[in-house]
């Protein structure tokens, strides 16, 4: 009888955690919010704007918002464009200087220096920042 009372105690306990680590993994919070609370903020994210004109900022409850209300369900992701590398290859003329992403890996990104394209790699636990078009430290 003891141990079958143990046994319960332990799985209610199990299921409790379950739960709470999937309310967390559902969870997003939104990095702009920082620790505002309960408020609406301009979205000042250049990926995400275009589509979520306003942030609700509630902790792990914040949500993208547009004019017709806001989203429990999400998804800000850049616009996807497909260049091949023959098209940055023309666009690379004397003269010309340009950084762009690489479409197959973003450790990568084309560059273009006064006529001369290539392509360059940002080193081991970098990406290239396709926005800020510069290599930063992957998180």
């Amino acid at each position: 009888m003891f141990r079958q009372q143990n046994y319960f105690a332990k799985l209610a306990i199990f299921a409790v955690i379950t739960v709470q680590l999937l309310v967390l993994m559902q969870a997003r919070e939104i990095s702009q919010c920082g620790s505002k609370a309960e408020e609406f903020i301009e979205n000042n994210d250049p990926i995400c704007n275009t589509i979520y004109t306003q942030v609700y900022c509630n902790g792990a409850g914040s949500a993208y918002c547009t004019n017709d209300g806001c989203e429990e369900e999400f998804e800000c992701t850049a616009p996807t464009t497909t260049v091949s590398t023959t098209t940055y290859r023309r666009k690379c003329e004397s003269g010309m200087e340009f950084v762009e992403p690489y479409p197959d890996s973003s450790r990568y990104y084309y560059y273009c220096a006064k006529g001369y394209f290539g392509i360059r790699d940002c080193g081991l636990f970098m990406l290239f920042d396709g926005i800020n078009k510069k290599c930063k430290i992957k998180k």
